[in-house]
């Protein structure tokens, strides 16, 4: 989990990868808080700068996102506007990169940046049929999921917070500090907040 403070510039060749591993992150924790049952963990290596670092508001993600099901009504046009438009996605002939979708026939191919895999969306007219995960290089097929969490890429510094990533931990979690006594040291009021 990168810190991107300040954020890179958009002609930085990694910062547009930086700003989709942060929103995996996130999109992963939002997950787990969702989850009645934790059947899994998460390792995730940072550095202090970046946990207190500016993160979108948890309260306000989920109008920069679409959690789209199987078998769910969804109006085609509304999606593919709104990838487009909303949430900054490129309309691409063929969908290889984070950030792009395509439209063909009844399918809507889109990569979110929040994922480390493109989705295939099957629509019959405003129903998703079946969601399908696909290799980029080969566009195949690779398995089936029940539903997919999409976020935009737009940022909105005014709908960010420092610290903010700290709503997004579940209730449990374990710590490895490494230094501790040079973190208390570099920010120790820190420790002393909830």
């Amino acid at each position: 989990f990168y810190s991107l403070n300040p954020p890179p510039s958009s002609d930085h060749p990694e910062g547009f990868e930086r700003i989709c591993e942060r929103l995996t992150v996130l999109s992963a924790l939002r997950e787990l808080n969702h989850c009645e049952k934790l059947d899994h963990r998460i390792l995730i290596a940072t550095t202090f700068e970046a946990l207190l670092g500016q993160c979108p508001l948890y309260e306000q993600i989920e109008k920069t996102e679409y959690v789209l099901t199987k078998n769910s009504s969804v109006s085609y046009e509304k999606l593919c506007n709104d990838l487009g438009n909303l949430f900054d996605y490129s309309s691409e002939v063929v969908c290889e990169e984070p950030g792009q979708f395509s439209v063909r026939g009844g399918l809507i191919d889109v990569y979110p940046v929040n994922l480390d895999y493109p989705v295939r969306l099957d629509f019959f007219g405003d129903e998703i049929e079946e969601i399908r995960t696909f290799d980029p290089g080969s566009q195949r097929s690779t398995g089936t999921v029940d539903f997919v969490r999409i976020l935009s890429i737009s940022s909105n510094n005014s709908l960010e917070r420092r610290g903010e990533f700290f709503k997004y931990l579940p209730s449990s979690v374990f710590w490895v500090l490494q230094e501790p006594n040079n973190l208390l040291h570099t920010s120790p009021l820190a420790f002393h907040e909830t």
